[in-house]
């Protein structure tokens, strides 16, 4: 069992149908929707190492698709690295991973003696909560406390 099962079990259950009655579809940890003439795209981007973290990579840009590396990307195909002003939507303002969704503990709470693990449903809750942010961020622009563009 990978230490990222049960963040990603609980993300399944919980985020993905949320973000499903919001008018996203969804591909693997990738997830579009067209609106107002705009497709909204963002992903779920794990750690690398294999921690149970992740942070959450958004952008838009014309539902027709972008142009990319001088090729044209399909809606269907675009990732949000690949639009021209992507951000990232994220609990904390740490350029490192501990700026991420995290349901491992730093070693300062371990060490005092919490829990090694956040529960996951309170990451997802985190998250569900703050998926508002990114949805007035694409109907106004307004940048909030934990959208980084």
């Amino acid at each position: 069992m990978s230490r990222t099962s049960e963040l990603r079990a609980q993300l399944r259950n919980e985020f993905i149908p949320h973000a499903i009655s919001r008018g996203f579809e969804n591909k693997g940890w990738v997830f579009r929707r067209v609106r107002s003439g705009r497709l909204e795209v963002f992903d779920i981007q794990w750690d690398k190492y294999n921690r149970p973290r992740f942070i959450v990579n958004f952008a838009n840009c014309d539902a027709e698709g972008v142009v990319f590396a001088g090729s044209k990307v399909l809606p269907d195909d675009v990732h949000p690295s690949q639009c021209s002003r992507p951000g990232r939507l994220g609990p904390g303002d740490q350029r490192t991973t501990r700026g991420w969704f995290c349901q491992d503990r730093n070693f300062l709470a371990r060490l005092v003696g919490f829990n090694k693990l956040i529960p996951a449903a309170n990451v997802v809750r985190q998250l569900t909560e703050m998926f508002s942010e990114l949805e007035e961020y694409w109907d106004s622009g307004h940048i909030s406390k934990h959208i980084h563009v």
